[in-house]
């Protein structure tokens, strides 16, 4: 990780990150076994049953990974460290936007369908 140490210890113990990583499946069920449960269908269910007025990606796929037990670290107002920031997001952005990874999350603003319209799908 190309961080320098001081962004990279731990709230709960000081120590310095060493490793990124995604949790594998059965880390996530232990943790919690709702997690991401059939998530990739989420966007189809909800286009069948409301008309979605909008949809935003928001990343995350190395930011929450990254910045897991160090986040108190960027919690500043230094140039150094908003330069950091900015610099992880645009890694983050142009890596989703050559498709090399994709978006964890993604916010909808969806209507309600009336009856003849959900029957029509």
């Amino acid at each position: 990780m190309i961080l320098p140490n001081d962004y990279k210890k731990k709230f709960f113990n000081n120590k310095i990150k060493h490793r990124v990583y995604r949790p594998g499946r059965l880390t996530m069920y232990l943790s919690d076994p709702s997690e991401a449960v059939e998530s990739n269908l989420i966007e189809e269910c909800l286009s069948k049953n409301f008309e979605i007025v909008e949809r935003k990606i928001y990343g995350g796929a190395i930011l929450q990974n990254l910045f897991k037990d160090i986040a108190h670290n960027f919690i500043n107002e230094e140039q150094k460290t908003k330069n950091l920031i900015q610099l992880i997001f645009n890694v983050e952005d142009e890596m989703m936007r050559r498709g090399e990874i994709s978006s964890d999350f993604i916010f909808f603003v969806c209507k309600k369908q009336n009856k003849e319209e959900l029957l029509k799908k």
